[in-house]
C-alpha cells in the first residue's frame, strides 16, 4: 500500500558549507532539550507569562475555596436551624420551615482545563478583595525587581558555548542552498540542499494533501467562528477564551519533513521521510478541546479503554516477567499498523468513542457529541502552508474519511483508541495468547505454547479479516515479524509477515532473547544511527533538574535489562552492560 512514508531522503556526497558543518558539529553531542542562556528581554517576557499564567491559578482557586466554604455554611445552618417559629394573622405560633436552599455549583464546562495563557487575567468577584490585592501587591513586587535585575543589572556571564551557538544560528539563516533537517527517532541532523528538501515536501503534499485557494481560509474562518457560538454555552469562561484567542491568531503553519535514516536505504541510497503537521494552526484548538472533553467523560466513568495499551518498554517487561516465558511455552511475536496514522480515519473514531460511551447519559452524550462534531472540523481542516501556497491535510473531501496528522493534539490518543478499540471487538483471537497490547502501531503478542509459521499465518489472515469486519473497511492493516531465532531470517509474504531468525528480537527500547536456560530475558536496545544524547552540563536547566536526569536515565536502563546470575550480570554495572545508553561520570 503506497503510504506517505515513501517519499525518500537522498544521502549526499557533495560537501555542505562551512557554517552548515559548524552546525553539525555543534549539535552532535548536544540535546535538543538544552537550553541556551536566554536574553534579558526573553527572562522578562517569560516572567510576565508564568504570573499571569499564577493569577489565573490563584483566583480560580479562590473562587473554588469561597464556594465550597459558602456550601457548608449554609448546610451546618440549616442543620441547626431548618426553620422558625412565626406567628400567623390570628396571632397564633406557627412553626416556618426556611426554603430549601440551593447550592452555588462552578460552572461545568468540559472539563479540559484549557484557557488563554496569553490573557490569563479574569474577571473575579468583589469579595476576593484580598485575593486581589496580594496579586497587584505582587506584580508590583516582582515587577520592579525582574525589570531592575535582569533589564538594568544583568552582570550574567554567557558561555563561550552559547556564543557560539547562537551566532551559528544565524550565520546558518543565511544559508539559502542547504539547510539541517532532524531525523526520525534517531536523535540527530542531516545536511540536506534546499531544493531537493522542497522537491521531497511537494511530493508529500501531491500525496496528502489537497491544495486550495486562499478564499477557502475565510471560509474556513467563518466556519470555525460559528462552531465556536453553537458549543459556547458548553464550554467554562477559560475555555471560550482558549478558543477565541485560537482562532483570532489564523495561524496557518508550514510542514516539517522528518529522514527515517533508521530504516534500510534502497539501492540509490535514499532513505524515506516522513511528512510532520505542527499542531499550531487555527483550526486545530477544536480537536484539543475536543479530545479533552471526551477523555474527561470516559474517565470519569471510569472506562477502561487503554486496558491493551502499553504505556512503555518497562511496564511490558514487567508484565513478561511475570508470565515466566520460554522457549517452549510460547511462540513470541510483532504486528504493526502500516502508515497508521493516516489510516485512523475519523469515522474510526466516531464508531470507537460511540463503543465505549454507549451506556452514558443523554447529558454526556450531548457533550460528547458536541465534542466530536468539534474534533470532525478540526481534521477536516488541518491547514498548512509551503512556498506561498495552501493546502488541507487530506485529499477525500467527505470530512468522515480524513486522518489523523503525525503532530496532531489528538492523534496519539485517538490512535491508542483505535486500536484498544479493535482489540476488544476482536477478543475471541485472543484466547489461546498470554499477552497482547499495542504501543501506538507497534504490537506485541505472546502465543500460549509454540506455534508453527503457518499457524501464525493463518492466525493473522483470520484477525485481518476480523478487523476489516470491524471497521467496515480495509484502512488498518497489520504486517507482522515471527522471532524463530536460530532459523534464518526470511520473509513469508512480501510486505506482511517476516521471520526474523537473530537472537535478539527488538520491540520499543527493548531487545527480547532467551538466555543460556531458555529463559526470556531483556536487554536495552536502540534504533540503528541512533545517537545517545542526554542534557548537557551548561544548559540553562535548575541544578535540581539536571541532578535528576543521571538517576533517573539509570532507573530507565535497569528497569528495561534482565540482571540475574543467570545472565552473568548481576554483578556488572549498567555502564558495561549497555555502555552506549549509560551517561558519563564528566
Amino acid at each position: 500500500m503506497a503510504g506517505p512514508s515513501e517519499v525518500r531522503a537522498t544521502t549526499h556526497h557533495d560537501l555542505p558549507p562551512h557554517s552548515v558543518r559548524t552546525a553539525l558539529a555543534l549539535t552532535a553531542n548536544t540535546s535538543d532539550k538544552y537550553v541556551p542562556s536566554p536574553t534579558a528581554e526573553a527572562i522578562l517576557g517569560n516572567h510576565i507569562s508564568s504570573l499571569k499564567d499564577f493569577r489565573t491559578k490563584v483566583v480560580n482557586k479562590a473562587i473554588s475555596i469561597k464556594l465550597r466554604e459558602k456550601t457548608s455554611a449554609e448546610k451546618e445552618k440549616a442543620a441547626i436551624n431548618p426553620g422558625a417559629l412565626d406567628t400567623n394573622e390570628n396571632g397564633d405560633l406557627i412553626w416556618v420551615e426556611e426554603p430549601e436552599q440551593v447550592e452555588p455549583q462552578l460552572p461545568k464546562g468540559l472539563k479540559t482545563g484549557l484557557y488563554d495563557k496569553s490573557q490569563a487575567k479574569p474577571d473575579s468577584p468583589s469579595e476576593f478583595v484580598p485575593v486581589q490585592s496580594f496579586l497587584k501587591e505582587l506584580d508590583h513586587t516582582l515587577g520592579k525587581q525582574i525589570t531592575a535585575k535582569i533589564l538594568y543589572q544583568d552582570s550574567r556571564k554567557i558561555p563561550d558555548f552559547d556564543k557560539n551557538l547562537t551566532s551559528t544560528i544565524k550565520s546558518l539563516n543565511k544559508v539559502k542552498d542547504w539547510i539541517l533537517c532532524p531525523t526520525d527517532k534517531t536523535n540527530k541532523y542531516s545536511p540536506v540542499k534546499t531544493k531537493q528538501y522542497v522537491s521531497w515536501v511537494h511530493g508529500h503534499l501531491t500525496k496528502s494533501c489537497t491544495k486550495i485557494p486562499w478564499e477557502r481560509l475565510s471560509i474556513i474562518y467563518a466556519e470555525a467562528q460559528s462552531l465556536l457560538l453553537k458549543f459556547s454555552s458548553l464550554m467554562d469562561a477559560g475555555e471560550l477564551s482558549y478558543i477565541q484567542h485560537w482562532i483570532a491568531a489564523k495561524c496557518i503553519p508550514t510542514p516539517r519533513l522528518l529522514i527515517k535514516d533508521h530504516k534500510p536505504p534502497d539501492e540509490a541510497g535514499n532513505y524515506p521521510t516522513r511528512l510532520l503537521i505542527p499542531a499550531t494552526n487555527f483550526t486545530q484548538c477544536f480537536a484539543k478541546i475536543g479530545y479533552k472533553a471526551i477523555k474527561a467523560i470516559l474517565d470519569a466513568n471510569g472506562i477502561q479503554y487503554n486496558r491493551h495499551t502499553i504505556t512503555q518498554s518497562s511496564h511490558l517487561k514487567c508484565t513478561l516477567e511475570r508470565l515466566n516465558l520460554n522457549t517452549v511455552n510460547c511462540a513470541v511475536t510483532s504486528i504493526d499498523i502500516r502508515d497508521m496514522y493516516p489510516s485512523c480515519k475519523f469515522k474510526l473514531i466516531k464508531q470507537a468513542i460511540h463503543y465505549y460511551s454507549e451506556d452514558f447519559t443523554e447529558e454526556e452524550m450531548a457533550v460528547i457529541e458536541a465534542a466530536l462534531e468539534m474534533l470532525k472540523f478540526s481534521m477536516g481542516n488541518t491547514l498548512v502552508t509551503f512556498r506561498d501556497k495552501y493546502y488541507e491535510y487530506g485529499v477525500d473531501d467527505d470530512p468522515m474519511n480524513r486522518s489523523l496528522t503525525i503532530g496532531g493534539y489528538d492523534s496519539a490518543w485517538n490512535a491508542d483508541l483505535i486500536a484498544s478499540y479493535i482489540l476488544d471487538m476482536a477478543q475471541d483471537h485472543f484466547t489461546e495468547t498470554k499477552f497482547s497490547g499495542l504501543y501506538r502501531d507497534d504490537g506485541n503478542i505472546i502465543f500460549d505454547g509454540t506455534r508453527s509459521i503457518e499457524e501464525i499465518q493463518s492466525w493473522l489472515h483470520s484477525f485481518q479479516t476480523k478487523v476489516n469486519q470491524i471497521t467496515n473497511s480495509d484502512d488498518i492493516q497489520f504486517t507482522m515479524d515471527i522471532w524463530r531465532p536460530g532459523e534464518t531470517s526470511r520473509t513469508i509474504v512480501p510486505k506482511l509477515i517476516n521471520v526474523i531468525g537473530s537472537p535478539t528480537f527488538p520491540y520499543l527500547d527493548m531487545n527480547l532473547k532467551f538466555d543460556e536456560e531458555n529463559n526470556l530475558c531483556f536487554e536495552v536496545f536502540s534504533k540503528p544511527n541512533f545517537e545517545t544524547k542526554y542534557l548537557n552540563v551548561g544548559s540553562c536547566h535548575t541544578r535540581a533538574y539536571k541532578r535528576a536526569v543521571p538517576r533517573g536515565i539509570i532507573i530507565c536502563l535497569a528497569g528495561l535489562t534482565s540482571r540475574t546470575e543467570n545472565n552473568n550480570n548481576n554483578n556488572k554495572s549498567l555502564s558495561k552492560i549497555s555502555p552506549k545508553s549509560t551517561p558519563k561520570s564528566t
